[in-house]
């Protein structure tokens, strides 16, 4: 194995490394809190919230928007009447945000993530405005998790550029290990 092949190993295994953790802790310091933020509104929701949102008869309109807001970026539904979103109303809606795929679904411009803007863009759906809110707390921990969600929208595509380079280098380091075995099979042993 020559000398440039270890050199050029060596340089794109620190620009892997050095990427990688300029990642991690960019995820750390921005992502992880949306996460949490998150998890927390999910963990308060009880089964007894969401029964009292199917038995609702007239919701809010807030609550109305929320979910949505739901149905259309988790399950993908577009939402033309309010018979839409009360199909999502159900015990698996609490797994269903949890398990949601926001590293596959969220990705730049599609019409989840557009979906977020819009319902974020709303006066009367902030984070301000929802506190002030006098309807059932699910509205409020909803609201929560797609404000994160939206949040997390805005990070990761800030962030994919690197991402995608460091997928790039991986790839890359990959070959160089294959190169550098295949030399070594090929010396002669002695």
């Amino acid at each position: 194995m020559g000398p440039p092949l270890e050199k050029q190993l060596e340089t794109t295994e620190k620009e892997f490394r050095d990427l990688r953790e300029e990642l991690e802790k960019e995820l750390q310091s921005t992502a992880l809190p949306l996460f949490e933020k998150a998890e927390v509104a999910l963990d308060v929701l009880e089964m007894r919230d969401i029964a009292e949102l199917k038995a609702m008869k007239t919701p809010q309109e807030q609550l109305k928007k929320i979910m949505a807001t739901i149905a259309a970026v988790v399950y993908n539904v577009e939402v033309k009447t309010e018979a839409d979103w009360r199909g999502k109303a159900g015990h698996s809606l609490v797994p269903d945000l949890k398990n949601f795929d926001r590293d596959a679904i969220l990705v730049e411009e599609n019409a989840q993530v557009k979906r977020l803007e819009e319902h974020c863009a709303d006066e009367e759906l902030s984070i301000q405005e929802m506190e002030k809110f006098k309807g059932p707390r699910i509205a409020k921990l909803l609201n929560t998790w797609i404000w994160a969600m939206r949040e997390y929208a805005v990070v990761r595509k800030k962030i994919q550029p690197r991402m995608d380079k460091m997928r790039k280098l991986e790839a890359e380091l990959v070959k160089l290990y294959e190169e550098k075995k295949e030399l070594e099979k090929s010396k002669p042993t002695g």
